[in-house]
Order: structure tokens, then sequence, then C-alpha cells
């Protein structure tokens, strides 16, 4: 699912300059006609070519005031405590939609067996490690037309409806789940909920008109929240989750019998696209990299970060200023070395760069794939430096942040241009000046 809308409030931030590596291949400016594909290079060859010059970069991280998170590819539940990030707690809620109806007479009484709720993985960040979980019912309304963002939430009721049995789990992502001994289900979470709210719902369910339209079904069932107990994990321990409620697999599902009967019997209530949905994220960072440059930008000049849910990486290049109106950019490539070990749990997603132009919009400029090989990403700049000097683009620099920033809980560490690491940034340009 796209993103409804890019991020606002972009915050300027002025930190002193530092030194970026800059190569300038140029060619004669008596040339009388120039296209803008001739000596296209590999990133490989761009980066290594011409010779070196000295310029400025200024390299930070600025906190997002909230992400919008409703709707997306995905929802996110856990607690983590990153190593190099702090502790993080996502929860979500959720509608749902029954679709159907019941065979029972009016007047049945259910006996339920058990209640499931059952969410299907989409993938994990961090460590296997038990959480606690909790489910409440919902006591306000969600609206599939709303804009809902890290920090929304809303009204539950007071019952958490886990059943103790089923409360304390160590997720199991990448395991599928076995049930009646011999049904083989792709990884879920299943959390058994209370069976005496399984049989005051079927009951109104049976015996009324509620369940009989989508509106009344969703005013009586309003959703519910699904979140983790806090409990202030060690360093390098928890998890934060994602689930795909677009799944079949993601429902509840009530089995029960009717009185007087023998037969079992089983009713979901499911997700569909016309059930609203949203990712509550409490990040904590105190104490951590990136609160430090959140606080003072000039850290971000050694090691700078962008984190899903909190904050963008922002460049900015005040010395592409220094450039006339008559230069053309041929190349312009970017590259961002990361502090990443191979093996590392918390791998590096694709990332999306945006920037701004004189008209305040932000655009994308695209996307860019890590390279293992290379332990960095290289970002094509090309149009955007172009941009800049024809007074298309402010010169206000660049933000980068994953390309799932607002569905799934990652990370990157990028190395400033004063890192300790041997790998500084590094922006390489081909032009003709005229």
């Amino acid at each position: 699912m796209v993103q409804k809308k890019w991020m606002k409030n972009w915050r300027i931030v002025s930190i002193l300059s530092a030194c970026l590596l800059l190569t300038l291949a140029t060619t004669s400016c008596k040339k009388s006609t120039t296209k803008l594909s001739d000596g296209t290079l590999s990133p490989d060859d761009l980066l290594a070519s011409g010779a070196i010059d000295t310029f400025s970069l200024q390299t930070y991280s600025q906190v997002e005031d909230s992400f919008q998170t409703d709707n997306q590819t995905s929802v996110v539940l856990g607690e983590v405590h990153d190593p190099k990030f702090g502790i993080s707690n996502a929860s979500f809620y959720t509608q749902f939609n029954f679709v159907g109806d019941f065979s029972d007479a009016p007047g049945a009484i259910p006996l339920v067996d058990s209640v499931v709720l059952s969410l299907r993985y989409a993938g994990y960040f961090g460590k296997l490690t038990p959480q606690t979980f909790e489910v409440h019912e919902l006591d306000d309304t969600l609206s599939i037309n709303a804009d809902y963002y890290t920090s929304s939430a809303k009204m539950v009721k007071a019952t958490n409806l886990v059943d103790p049995s089923s409360a304390s789990q160590t997720p199991r992502p990448t395991t599928n789940v076995v049930i009646d001994d011999n049904d083989t289900l792709a990884p879920q979470l299943r959390l058994r909920l209370d069976n005496s709210w399984g049989e005051a719902i079927l009951t109104e369910g049976i015996n009324t008109t509620t369940f009989d339209t989508e509106a009344a079904f969703k005013t009586y069932f309003k959703g519910l929240k699904v979140s983790v107990t806090p409990s202030n994990p060690a360093p390098n321990t928890g998890g934060l989750f994602y689930f795909n409620l677009n799944n079949n697999d993601s429902k509840i599902t009530f089995y029960y019998k009717i009185q007087g009967e023998t037969d079992q019997k089983k009713v979901s209530f499911i997700i569909d696209n016309k059930c609203a949905d949203f990712t509550h994220v409490n990040v904590d960072n105190s104490g951590y990299g990136l609160a430090n440059v959140l606080n003072d930008s000039l850290f971000g000049m050694e090691e700078f970060y962008t984190q899903n849910f909190r904050a963008s990486a922002v460049v900015k290049f005040p010395s592409i200023d220094n450039f006339t109106d008559k230069t053309v950019i041929h190349n312009a490539l970017l590259e961002l070395p990361i502090a990443f070990q191979t093996g590392d749990s918390f791998t590096p997603s694709s990332v999306v760069i945006a920037f701004k132009t004189i008209d305040g919009k932000d655009y994308s400029v695209g996307n860019a794939v890590y390279n293992n090989q290379r332990k960095s990403y290289v970002i094509d700049l090309r149009d955007y430096i172009q941009d800049i000097v024809t007074g298309n683009a402010e010169n206000i620099g660049i933000k980068v942040i994953s390309l799932n920033f607002s569905a799934r809980p990652e990370r990157i560490v990028f190395n400033g241009p004063l890192t300790s690491n041997k790998n500084k940034p590094k922006l390489t340009i081909k032009y003709t000046e005229f």
C-alpha cells in the first residue's frame, strides 16, 4: 500500500560544515553541444574516477512528528530493546467484519469451546524472546476514511480478553502451526480469548439483527486493540513483529456448540479492505546515539540514523551552491556507508530518498538498495543536483528513510564524514560548466 502522505514538518537544522570528497570530472567548456546521456558511467567507475577536491557536507537526523500508519501493508506488535536505538513498544488497533449469517435458530444458546485470535506473520525485527500479549475490545469507533498516526490511540474496555494460558508466548514467525494434531497452518500468532466474552458475542449474533448489516455489526463490535505488556526488556532482547491483517489467516474464530447438540460449529470475524487499522508506537531513545543527534545535530557528523516511526536521516550539500546555472550535470552519485556487519540481525532495508522543492512539497528521488559488497547505499542524485543548479529545487538536502517507514520497524546507522570508520560518505559528480 502506498503511503498516503509524505512526512510533514521538514525541519532545517543549521550545523557547521565538514569535509566530503567530491570527485569532479570536467569536460572542456568550449564544446558547443552537450547531451545529458553522454559519458554515463557505472557506479563503480564513477566512484573511482577523476581528480579529488574538497567540499563541505552536513549529516544529521531529524525527528518526524508522527508517521501515518493507517491501513499499511502490515501492522506492528511487540517490544524490543535495540542495542543502538533503545526501547520501542508497538500495538495495533483494527476493525473486523462479519460476512454470512448464523444457521442457528433464534433462541439457541451457544456454548463456546474456544475463541482464537489468529494473526498471520509477515516478518519480525529483533530477537525471539517471550512476550506477554493483551487484547482489549475497543470502546471507540474506527473509520476507514480517517487518518491515524503513530501517536493515535482509541479508548478500550478494561477487561483483558486473553486467556491466561495463552498470554505469555515466545513468537515463532518462521514456524508452521499444527492444530488438532493433523492440521498444519502457516506461521501465525494464536491467542486464546475469553470464552464468556465469545458466548456474549455469539448470543448477540444469533438472537438479534445486529450482525445483519456491516454498519450495525461495527457499531456493536468496534474492534480490538492488540498489545504487549511493557516489560523494560534487557538490551538486545525482545522483538517487534509485523502481521498481514488482510491474509485469510488473520481473524477471530469462534468454536462452539448449541446447547443440547453435539456437533461443533465455527464462525469467523474477518479483516478485509473495509476495515480500518493502524499501528501505535512508543519509542524511547534516551541515552542512545539517535537521541544525542536529535538533541545536538553536530553529533550527526560522526554517525547519523534513520529509524522507522521515529526519525529520518538528512544529508545536505552546501557546496552545490558553487555551481553556476549554466552547469550541466551528467552524473551524480552519493555513497552512504553504514555501520553493519554481515549476519547482524538488524538487516538494512531498501530506502526512499526525498527532497523538498521551492514550492514546499516533498518529492521522492527514488529508492536505493543496500549493497552488501560495498557496505553502503549508492544513490543517483543527478536529477536532484541538476534541479538545484537550474533553480527548480532548493538546496536544503535530502532525507533518507526506510521504504517501509510506516509498516515495519527498520533502522539504519550511517557513517558521518567525521566517522572513525574507514568508509566515509562521498558524492561524485561529472559535469560540464559553460
